[in-house]
Formats: structure tokens, C-alpha cells, sequence
């Protein structure tokens, strides 16, 4: 920018000069404001380049536009504008200049509104860096207290808006900090008090429940004393404060006593709030309506349903239709009368929630963001009426609302699931497959566009609880539908393993872009490398009380948001439209040279089991496997105990057996051992194929003695580990490798495994490896395995009933090593060859709408970097254990640690321990089903046939031989 001239440069009396204007403004007295700011645009183009006024006139026309931008006739243009205006004011502003801080204000305040009107993420962004740019700008003394306060309580909004649609713990905790700072520097009076209690309750929402009371508790209160000398209005507030807060507290704890004090708090501020304050009884009446909504069915039943429509109905008749929240408090009302419906079955309640939401629906603008959760609002109660009357217009409407909603790209992607799989089980119910193929194939095309990147990993999988059930029916009904196997294994693959494909494409080998397209390939890889690095920082901050910093939270969310748009991008490139994507046909078919591979779709509908071959991909229905049994049987299966002979029979008679009838595995290998891989789905997963058969009738009825099993969470993954393989196989072609290392640790307190882990040693040791014991600790052990080849765990698992991120390996004085933080390990460096996790239920998810993540300890290792990885479905045995991992590291060293040895090793040694079950069942004599025993010299190797022995019982001694599984390459 050209020096500013000087004043003697400028003529006083000039034609552009602010006398000038004032005669003209004078003449314009009359003018409205557009003819205004036609006026002042013509003297900021007459003012010269550099001259002082040029900012003045675009702070007046900014001033001119922000008049009409405050108030209901500004249009999305006017704000734009003023978005403009201030980028240039700002421009040509100097970094010290004394009122940069207020045009940055301006700015932000312009996003802000914008934001409220179209709701794109953008502004949102843009509203929240300048207004913590206009903070960093303004002055921190006293005389600018009252400015910062109510700019930080923006800001907190602005993050607290942010988590609503990304569901990032971490946007909350950046809300939590600006209220904190907003509290610290408001005045302890009692003019402020209502201030302060609205920051105490925001920061408040993720601290300890503990703390939560007795913050909130009148007695520990240092204003209590004066409570009820306080104004009708200030008790009324403080009632609300109170009456929120326990709101709060009980979504979280779901004690009654919570729900309870929320209602008592809220009708006390309700019944102290003046008829004439028409404005605060709304939003009382909304609050109250609320409590009463999430206590239904908890306290009071009926009661509160009635109290709560009563209420609602007040705070909607006290509202214009134009207002703002009248869309949402109708939507609330209509939601009560549905409520009341269930209850009652009342039509008139169903007519009356149909009459609301349609009205909710009809007063919000087509283009509001909200708009398809108020289409789906629709839908569910015109198809309520369907299912009561039988109506077909009722029907049609619903399915018109749905999708409505489902295609309403203004909406969030997480809005417009809910009407798609709304949608998918009315077609499923009517069964039009069509329809319901169509339906699904849009609703799995919207997970991509989730905002993954941007979020942790626990807040993905609250996100993905959402999605149970999506990948099943959406495989079947394609199916149903007539379309061509590929398709339903595309879908699967799209809407399974949705969280572990998130961090995968994150680490995903990006090779062939960088030979094509080496630039984008290049930022994709510098975005990533953030965004880990990102994540590595704020794992260390403390969720309670030590919030993210702000800059940490931003810089992820913005890095997550460009890599979301570089994919999209990517996919643009010819020759990369399924970039990250599901598989083409061809590379499916790819995958299966080594060995068929093999999904089961597990469906109320139908199962099928889906053959991927080298040439060809085909469909094997399955009747006689049904959902509901698998399910009763899947119920129980915790221990080797509870695993009966029969459930193996099973398996083998309704699944394996069909499978490999099918594929040509009709009778025992002779030499080279076949190989195949399971991708089970639903509670299938918890079920162990590789187990299945009649191992009373001989070799030829097992699985065991027709092919070698592995498993993997899906087909792109097994991909995406093989080429990141290749990669690794060619870079070490070019380089010096380093020594191989080997990383074992065994837990003292159980009697087998410190005897496992000295067996292992000699072995290792014996194959050249360099052996490495760390201290029991997490932090000890995640530096050893940056630069291991092999890491062997013998101790105790634990399987998290409610988050399986928590599912961990047991270490020393209470730490432990989690799924989670195996998933925020890289490897992929070295790609490590095997990870043996010799402990209990480290394959083993409980949450069942989560079992299609495969968010488990083995799953989480193959994402940190193994090629290999061996583990358990459920509790083991300490020295079958210890029994199995010989065995299968003795394989290895057999052969010479090549691929197909840790696969084969595996399955060795369940035939070995096996043949153990089988001697001892003999060796009690009780005649029951046909169990064959094998000579132990056969147990050794895989190629021969076994001749058929005596009969005798096997249920009574557990079958500690099953729970052993290899997934990998």
C-alpha cells in the first residue's frame, strides 16, 4: 500500500471532502437508505487512493447497510455486503489501528447473521475466527470489561453451535473456556447475577455431577441468604438458572430426583413471572415443556404430558407466527400431542400433532437448515395415521416428507439420515424393494459427507449409533431389489466400519495420486499429518477441567474441513472417482487371488453369503440361517464354557457347510491348504465360523479340515492393508532394513503367561529377532512398538460394555492401553508384522449397535500398522493359552516367517488343541454324539485324512480351542 499523503495534499473544500457530503445528505433528506449508500459510494469513488476519508466513507456505508441488516427487511444480499465492506475496511486498515478490533467485530457479527439465515458451516467458521480475532485486537483493561464479556459469551455460543452439528466434545470444551472467561471478568453484584449464573450453568454442563450440585444447590449459594428478598423477577430467573441446570443434570445421570427438582424450579420462575412479561413466559413454558418431556414415562405420567401441552400451547399463543423459535416451540407442541397419542391412542392427539407440525413446517423457510428434520417430523406422524387408518394418501404423504428430507441438501447430513432410514423401514414394512433400494443407496451416499475429520473418535461413535441396522437392510433389500451382488457389497462396504474407515483414509497409501496427480496428493498428505498431529496435542488436554485450547480445537476442525473438501476433489480426478471409496468390482476380485473371500449378510429379511472370487462375484442364499437364532445364540457366547458342540453344528449345517459346497472345499487338502476370509456382519461377528462343524463325524465336516480361516472388518480394509504392504515391501527393496525386533510382555500376576512369554523368548531369539520386555506401563510400551516387527501381549483384556473405545489390554498400577489409543497409533512407517494379543475377548464387541464398527482391540492394531494380527473372541484359558502361542510362533519359524505362516500357525494350533479336546473326551468313555479322535501324529500336519473312532461325549469339557483368530493378509 502506497504511503497515506499528507494533509496539505487535499484541498479542505474538495469535492469529496465531509462538508461536501453533508450539503448532499441535506438535499437527500427524504431518500431512503439504498439511495444513501448510492450517495456515499459516489464520494468514496471520488476520494483519492491512500486518503484517510476512503476508510470513513466505508465505515458509513458498512453503517448504512448494518441498520438494514439488524432488522426483519435485510435480505441475504445486504449482509453479504456488509461481509464485503468490512473485508475491505480491514484491508486498507493498519494492523495497529485503534478501531481494527471493532471492524473485526463487525465482520463477525455479519457471519453471525448470515449464518443464522442459511446456516453454512463457513460463516459459522468465519464468525468464530474473527470474533476471537476482534478479541485478540481489543484492549484487556477495564474500560473494555463489558465489551469482552459480552464477545466471549458470543464466542461461547458460536462453539457451542458448532458442537450441536459436528458433535465435537472438543467445540464444547472451547465453549466451556469463553464462558469461564466471561465469568471471570463479570462484576459479583447483584445486578449481574442472572449473567453469571447462565456462565456458571454453561461451563457447568461436562463437569463432574458432584461439583454440578452443589454449585447448583441454594444452601452452598453465597446469595441464598437474600433469596426471597430479591425481586419477583430476579427469583424468577434464579428459579430458571436452577431449574436448567437440574434439566442438564438429569439428561446425564437419569436420577428421577434431578427431573423432579427441574420441574419444581421451572413452574416456581413460571408462576413469579409477571402475565405482562409474555416474552419470558414463552421461553419458561418452552423450558417447562421440555422437563416434562424428558421426565414422561419417569414421573407423573399423564400428568406432565397434560401439564406439558397446557404450557406449550400458552407459549405458542403468546408468540407471533413470525417470530423466530415459533417454528420449533409448534414442533415441541406438535411432538407432546404425539406423545399423548401413544399413550392415549386418542386420534384427535394425532390429528392435532399432524395440524402442528405441518404448521411448524409451513412457517419455516424453504431453505432453513432445519428443514428436513421438520419433513421427517411430518413424515413420522402422517405414517402413524397410515398404520391406524390404512389410508393410502396418508402413506404416500409420509413417504413424500421423508423424502422431502432426505433430499434437502441445505440440511446437515446427519438430519437427513434420520428421514432415509425412516424411510428405508416403511419400504421395507410394504415391502416395495424397489423404493427401498433407492432409499438406501441416497442414505449411504450421505456418510461421506458426515463430518468425520473434524471430530474424536468418541463423538464418531455416538454419531454412528445412528446408524444401526443401515448396512443389513440396505445389503438385503438390494438384493430383494433384483440388483447385481456388487451393489449390495458396495453398500456394505460404505456404510460398515464407518469410524475405522475414517482413520484410515487418514493413513490411507496415497502412491498412485502421487504418481498421477502429485499435488493434490501432496497437500492430502500435509493435511493429514496435521490432523494427527493435532489429535496427538489435545489428547493431553483434560476434558473436566483443562479444555482444548481454542487454536488446537480450530485448527483441527478447519484441517478436517479441508480434507473433507480435498477428497470430494480428488474423486473429481479421472481415474479417482471412488477414491476412499468402496472397491470396484475388479478390485474386489483382485482381493479374492490369494483365497475367496466371503461376507455374511445377517438380515430379518434374509441372509446370504456374498462370494468374492478371482473371477467372478456372486450371491448364496441362506435359508436356513436366520437372524433371530443367531441372535439367541450370539445372547450367551461369553466363555469357552458356554459354547456348546452344537452351536458348531450349527454353523456348520445353516452357514460353513453351504459356503464351501459352494466354493469346491468339499474334503480334506491333501497338500497345499486353501485359504479363505470371513467378514461376518451383525452378531454374526460374535460367532466362530472358523469353529463350525460336526467334529464327532471326521475331518471332512469341519471347517478346520477344509481350509485355513482368517477374518477381517471388511473387504477395504484387507485391501488397503495389502497395498500399504506392497508399499512398504518396495520402499525396503531400496533401503537397509533395521534389525527385526520383537516386543513381548507378559503379566506377572497370572501363572502362565510369565511362562509364555519365556517360551517366546527362545523362539524369538532363535529366529534372529531382537527381543525387547518393556515395563508394563502405556507409555513404555507405545514407545517400543514405534519400531517393532512383533508385539506379543499375555495378560487380561477388557471388553467395555457401553464403549468399546475403552476396551483395553490390562497394564500395571491401573493403566491400561485402549482401543482408542491403538487408533491414534501410526506404524505405517514399518507395517509390523504380527500382533499376538494373547488375552481375553480382544476380538469381542457387547454394544451390539455398535458390532458392525468392529471397534475392538484386534481391528485397532490392524489400523495402527500389522499386517497381522492374532487374538480372541471372548475369555480364554491361562494355559491354553500359553499352549496355542507356542505352537503358532513354532510355525512361523517353520516358515521362515512368510505370509501365509502366521494364518497357518494359527490354524495349527487349533487343530492341536483341538486333537488335546478330542483324547480327553475319549479318555472318559461316555458314549454320546460321534466324536472321531485323530492320531497325534496326524494332529501334526495339515495333509492327512483321519480314520473314524469311537464315540464319546464332548459337552461337558469346555472347547478352549475355538476362540483363537487370525485377521490380516
Amino acid at each position: 500500500m502506497p504511503p497515506a499523503p499528507t494533509r496539505r495534499t487535499y484541498p479542505p473544500h474538495a469535492k469529496y471532502s465531509t462538508a461536501a457530503l453533508e450539503r448532499v445528505l441535506v438535499e437527500n433528506l427524504d431518500a431512503d437508505t439504498y439511495r444513501i449508500i448510492e450517495i456515499l459510494w459516489q464520494f468514496y469513488h471520488k476520494t483519492p487512493e491512500g486518503h484517510p476519508l476512503r476508510i470513513k466513507r466505508l465505515e458509513e456505508i458498512g453503517l448504512q447497510y448494518a441498520e438494514r441488516c439488524f432488522t426483519t427487511h435485510a435480505t441475504v444480499d445486504d449482509i453479504t455486503k456488509i461481509i464485503e465492506l468490512s473485508q475491505q475496511i480491514l484491508d486498507i486498515m493498519p494492523e495497529d489501528h485503534p478501531d481494527r478490533g471493532f471492524r473485526l467485530h463487525t465482520l463477525a457479527v455479519a457471519h453471525q447473521e448470515r449464518y443464522d439465515r442459511l446456516g453454512t458451516l463457513a460463516d459459522l467458521q468465519a464468525y468464530i475466527e474473527r470474533g476471537q480475532d476482534a478479541l485478540d485486537k481489543s484492549p484487556s483493561d477495564n474500560s473494555m470489561c463489558a465489551w469482552r464479556r459480552d464477545n466471549l459469551d458470543s464466542l461461547g455460543d458460536a462453539y457451542r453451535e458448532r458442537y450441536d452439528r459436528s458433535g465435537a466434545i472438543a467445540d464444547l470444551q472451547a465453549a466451556i473456556q469463553r464462558y469461564q472467561e466471561a465469568l471471570e471478568i463479570t462484576p459479583k453484584n447483584r445486578r449481574d447475577w442472572a449473567r453469571e449464573s447462565r456462565y456458571r450453568h454453561q461451563i457447568e454442563d461436562i463437569r463432574p455431577i458432584e461439583v454440578v450440585r452443589q454449585l447448583h444447590d441454594p444452601t452452598q449459594d453465597e446469595y441464598a441468604r437474600d433469596y426471597y428478598s430479591a425481586s419477583r423477577r430476579d427469583t424468577a430467573r434464579r428459579h430458571q438458572s436452577l431449574g436448567l441446570a437440574y434439566k442438564d443434570i438429569y439428561e446425564r445421570t437419569g436420577t428421577i430426583t434431578d427431573i423432579e427438582s427441574a420441574i419444581q424450579h421451572l413452574q416456581t420462575a413460571l408462576e413469579y413471572t409477571s402475565e405482562e412479561d409474555s416474552l419470558d413466559r414463552a421461553d419458561l413454558a418452552r423450558h417447562l415443556a421440555e422437563a416434562y418431556r424428558k421426565g414422561h414415562g419417569r414421573i407423573g405420567e399423564m400428568t406432565n404430558l397434560e401439564l406439558s401441552i397446557e404450557q406449550l400451547q400458552k407459549a405458542v399463543d403468546e408468540r407471533r407466527d413470525d417470530e423466530l423459535d415459533q417454528p420449533y416451540l409448534v414442533a415441541l407442541l406438535a411432538y407432546m400431542y404425539h406423545k399423548r397419542y401413544h399413550q392415549t391412542g386418542v386420534m384427535e392427539d394425532l390429528e392435532a400433532a399432524i395440524q402442528h407440525y405441518q404448521k411448524a413446517l409451513n412457517t419455516s423457510p424453504k431453505d432453513h437448515r432445519n428443514r428436513a428434520s421438520k419433513h421427517h417430523d411430518c413424515g413420522v406422524v402422517y405414517q402413524a395415521r397410515y398404520w391406524k387408518t390404512g389410508a393410502i394418501t396418508d402413506r404416500q404423504t409420509a413417504i413424500y416428507h421423508y423424502q422431502e428430507a432426505l433430499g434437502h441438501s441445505l440440511s446437515t447430513a446427519v438430519d437427513r439420515l434420520r428421514p432415509g432410514l425412516a424411510l428405508l423401514g416403511l419400504c421395507i414394512q410394504i415391502e416395495d424393494w424397489t423404493l427401498a433400494y433407492e432409499t438406501a443407496a441416497t442414505t449411504i451416499s450421505l456418510i461421506p459427507l458426515l463430518d468425520l475429520h473434524s471430530i474424536g473418535n468418541s463423538d464418531k461413535q455416538n454419531l454412528l449409533t445412528e446408524l444401526v441396522g443401515l448396512a443389513s437392510d440396505s445389503a438385503a433389500v438390494t438384493l430383494m431389489a433384483g440388483e447385481t451382488p456388487y451393489e449390495a457389497i458396495r453398500l456394505l462396504e460404505l456404510s460398515r466400519g464407518v469410524l475405522i474407515g475414517s482413520l484410515s483414509e487418514i493413513r490411507a497409501d496415497v502412491s498412485d495420486l502421487e504418481k498421477k496427480y502429485p499435488q493434490p496428493a501432496e497437500e492430502y498428505i500435509m493435511l493429514r499429518d496435521i490432523l494427527i498431529s493435532s489429535k496427538a496435542s489435545m489428547d493431553h488436554s483434560d476434558p473436566l477441567n483443562g479444555p482444548a485450547k481454542t487454536d488446537q480445537v480450530d485448527l483441527r476442525y478447519n484441517t478436517g474441513q479441508k480434507l473433507q473438501q480435498l477428497i470430494q476433489d480428488i474423486r473429481q480426478l479421472p481415474g479417482f472417482d471412488q477414491f476412499l471409496l468402496a472397491p470396484f468390482k475388479e478390485e474386489l476380485m483382485a482381493a479374492a487371488a490369494p483365497g475367496p473371500i466371503v461376507i455374511i449378510n445377517v438380515n430379518k429379511l434374509r441372509c446370504d453369503a456374498l462370494l468374492i472370487e478371482k473371477t467372478e462375484i456372486r450371491t448364496l442364499r441362506l435359508p436356513h440361517l436366520r437372524q433371530r437364532d443367531i441372535l439367541a445364540y450370539a445372547r450367551d457366547l461369553d466363555t469357552p464354557e458356554s459354547l456348546s458342540t452344537q452351536l458348531l453344528e450349527w454353523l456348520w449345517d445353516t452357514l460353513a457347510e453351504p459356503v464351501l459346497q459352494a466354493l469346491g472345499f468339499i474334503e480334506t487338502p491333501t497338500e497345499s491348504w486353501p485359504r479363505m476370509w470371513w467378514i461376518p456382519t451383525g452378531p454374526l461377528a460374535k460367532l466362530p465360523i472358523h469353529a463350525a462343524g460336526y467334529h464327532s463325524r471326521g475331518s471332512s465336516h469341519t471347517v478346520l479340515d477344509r481350509v485355513i480361516s482368517s477374518y477381517s472388518s471388511s473387504v477395504r480394509a484387507l485391501t488397503q492393508s495389502r497395498q500399504q504392504q506392497t508399499s512398504t515391501k518396495t520402499k525396503e527393496v531400496a533401503i537397509s532394513r533395521k534389525p527385526e525386533k520383537a516386543v513381548l510382555l507378559g503379566m506377572p500376576e497370572l501363572q502362565y503367561a510369565s511362562r509364555e512369554i519365556e517360551i517366546l523368548d527362545g523362539l524369538c531369539r532363535s529366529m534372529e529377532l531382537q527381543v525387547c520386555k518393556p515395563p508394563p506401563c502405556r507409555e513404555d510400551l507405545l514407545a517400543a512398538l514405534k519400531d517393532c516387527d512383533i508385539f506379543h501381549f499375555a495378560g487380561h483384556g477388557r471388553t467395555d460394555l457401553l464403549d468399546p473405545l475403552n476396551s483395553a489390554l490390562i497394564l500395571l498400577n491401573g493403566e491400561v492401553l485402549t482401543v482408542a489409543s491403538l487408533l491414534e497409533t501410526n506404524l505405517h512407517s514399518h507395517h509390523p508384522f504380527i500382533a499376538y494379543l494373547s488375552a481375553c475377548g480382544t476380538g469381542q464387541v457387547n454394544r451390539n449397535e455398535l458390532i458392525d464398527e468392529s471397534l475392538h482391540l484386534i481391528s485397532a492394531c490392524q489400523l495402527a500398522g500389522f499386517q497381522h494380527v492374532i487374538g480372541t473372541l471372548w475369555k480364554v484359558d491361562d494355559k491354553t493359552c500359553m499352549d496355542a502361542a507356542s505352537i503358532t510362533y513354532e510355525w512361523i519359524k517353520k516358515r521362515d516367517m512368510n505370509e501365509a505362516s502366521v494364518s497357518e500357525g494359527v490354524h495349527h494350533a487349533s487343530r492341536s488343541l483341538r486333537y488335546e479336546w478330542v483324547t480327553e473326551t475319549m479318555e472318559r468313555g461316555k458314549p454320546k454324539r460321534g466324536m472321531v479322535a485323530q492320531d497325534k501324529d496326524e494332529s501334526q500336519e495339515f495333509g492327512r485324512s483321519r480314520d473314524q473312532r469311537d464315540v464319546v461325549s464332548c459337552d461337558d469339557i469346555p472347547l478352549y480351542w475355538v476362540p483363537f483368530v487370525h485377521f490380516g493378509t
